[in-house]
């Protein structure tokens, strides 16, 4: 991720000033459209009930109708022509209502509006099978008249007869067309809705669009608001694709078996909200603006151009460029300090390195002293040897003499290298075989992650191996032309701490068999480096090829860790 630059920061500075206010507007924002969404829920709730309440009235009053027919002496007797031209003449004066019927109890019209002649059997219909068996008013469900072929919705109520068995069912059938012409005189809001559905959700009336929608059923999506236990509004898109608060009347709640909604769209609802928050989000953006330019411009002026200055003077310094300077001083202000106060620490510093620069010449000097000092008295001591051991140890015993003192001297030499902290485990153990001219080449493999030694511990690992590779020379695996070594080591965790495996592993050389003796060498692998390690040394003589196993804690051996990665591995 690119950084910020200084103007970019100055600038987010202010924008977090500048949030306070931010804040405030919103929260104002938020308050408003709250409350305007609480309003419309209200309103959406209010017009679906005063639109239930009118359609209750509607219903009633065409009960009323019914009750009055029900005991018209023309009707009970049954008298068709004359109950027929009444009913006719009381439908006529009711702008509700399409039609009424009265309905014998074997389902043929009793009286109709239309000829005897004609009357269709209506022993079928839903709404005249609920009405003979309850005394009860039946609004029955979305109907096309089979007397007039309007669009209807059936209102019917029993018509008791003689020893409480029912002498027929009155109908009223209200218009749909002018229940739709109502509500398209009650809708004014624009995008709004009213719908009305019977109680298998069939819409009754709809404004908008009824052409489109009276007549079908609503989807499934929507259908549960007709049983839902309470009156409530909600947040919807409705099936014409706009989105609305709706308030609901379920038919539980509504008129009998009736569903009715009110819906207001929230682009018209919201749009002084809207507004508020467009003018609000105008000022903000204003702001902003103003602040970037503002700080833009006094960034420049004041910061950046010193900061400039300080940044030319590292990149000078870096290029070798040491005379270079900021120039400034403590009374052109806080950066101008900071300036004087980076021109003076270029200076010590520059003193500073070339005191280090002495200091590390010396150092490096006595180091190289040290060590060739060292070398001299190890090959002093191997004149001495010779001479002292040359009439009673044989050449053998004098070259492996030298060898030990010349794997100590690799050991220090490496350890000078490092400053004396650490060595390589794989760099210590090419480096002493690498000082057997005899050992073919190739026939060595090293496998292990990249650990290194902890100086206290590199000698007797450096002597451990040399031990190993005298003997491989010797009379193991490097001793033919088929033999092969593996060294690999290992990371695992113990029961006291992290251990360090190594396995010395030999194959193809000459059988092994045990010695007889433990000679100097052994003895040094197992208790020198044993003892230095804190580990457990085993050696095991298998006939086809010596096998050491070393064991030892990893903090005692590492150097950094658990992991022994505290230096780049050298290789």
């Amino acid at each position: 991720m690119k950084p910020l630059t200084l103007s970019q920061r100055l600038f987010l500075v202010t924008c977090v000033a500048l949030l306070p206010a931010f804040g405030i507007l919103y929260s104002r924002v938020l308050t408003s459209q709250r409350e305007n969404e609480a309003v419309v829920h209200r309103q959406a709730a209010r017009t679906s009930e005063q639109t239930a309440l009118e359609v209750e009235r509607l219903i009633s009053g065409a009960e009323s109708v019914l009750r009055a027919m029900a005991v018209t002496p023309s009707v009970r007797r049954g008298d068709y022509t004359v109950c027929s031209k009444l009913l006719a003449d009381m439908a006529a004066a009711i702008p509700s209502l399409s039609a009424i019927s009265v309905i014998n109890a074997d389902g043929l019209p009793r009286c109709a509006p239309t000829s005897r002649q004609s009357v269709p059997d209506m022993g079928d219909r839903e709404y005249f099978i609920e009405a003979m068996a309850t005394p009860e008013r039946i609004v029955g469900i979305f109907t096309i008249d089979r007397f007039t072929g309007k669009r209807v919705l059936p209102v019917a109520l029993q018509i008791g007869g003689a020893e409480d068995a029912p002498l027929g069912v009155a109908v009223a059938y209200i218009d749909l067309d002018w229940l739709e012409a109502r509500l398209q005189d009650r809708s004014h809001i624009p995008d709004s809705s009213l719908t009305i559905a019977d109680r298998n959700g069939t819409i009754l009336a709809r404004v908008p669009d009824p052409e489109r929608f009276v007549g079908t059923v609503i989807p499934e999506e929507f259908r549960y608001l007709l049983t839902m236990p309470e009156p409530g509004t909600l947040e919807l898109t409705s099936q014409d694709g706009t989105r609305r608060v709706v308030g609901y009347v379920p038919v539980t709640h509504g008129p009998q078996g009736l569903y009715v909604s009110a819906g207001f769209a929230t682009d018209a609802a919201f749009s002084s909200t809207w507004a508020i928050a467009t003018r609000g989000s105008l000022i903000a953006i204003a702001g902003i603006v103003c602040a970037f330019l503002l700080a833009s411009y006094t960034s420049r002026l004041f910061v950046v151009r010193p900061v400039n200055k300080l940044i030319d003077t590292v990149k000078a310094w870096r290029a070798g460029r040491t005379d270079v300077r900021t120039g400034m001083r403590a009374a052109g202000g806080e950066l101008a300090s900071a300036g004087e106060a980076f021109d003076i620490f270029i200076d010590e510093l520059l003193a500073a390195r070339v005191e280090r620069r002495k200091s590390d010449e010396q150092r490096e000097m006595l180091l190289a002293e040290l060590d060739h000092r060292g070398r001299n008295l190890l090959t002093l001591i191997q004149a001495i040897a010779r001479q002292t051991f040359s009439g009673t140890a044989s050449e053998a015993e004098l070259r492996n003499f030298s060898g030990r003192l010349r794997a100590i001297g690799e050991a220090n030499s490496m350890l000078r290298q490092e400053h004396w902290q650490s060595v390589s485990l794989a760099r210590l153990i090419k480096s002493t075989l690498e000082t057997f001219s005899e050992a073919p080449t190739g026939r060595i493999v090293l496998s292990g992650p990249p650990i290194m030694l902890h100086s206290d511990v590199v000698l007797p690992f450096s002597m451990a191996f040399h031990e190993l590779s005298t003997n491989a020379v010797k009379y193991g695996a490097l001793s033919n032309d088929t033999g092969t070594v593996s060294i690999s080591w290992t990371l695992a965790p113990g029961p006291t701490g992290d251990l360090l495996e190594l396995i010395w592993q030999e194959r193809g050389g000459p059988p092994v068999s045990a010695p007889e003796t433990r000679g100097f060498g052994s003895t040094v692998i197992k208790q020198v480096l044993a003892s230095d390690t804190g580990g457990e040394v085993k050696l095991v003589y298998d006939p086809a090829g010596l096998v050491c196993r070393m064991t030892m804690l990893a903090a005692k051996a590492l150097f950094g860790g658990r992991d022994g990665r505290g230096l780049p591995a050298a290789s």
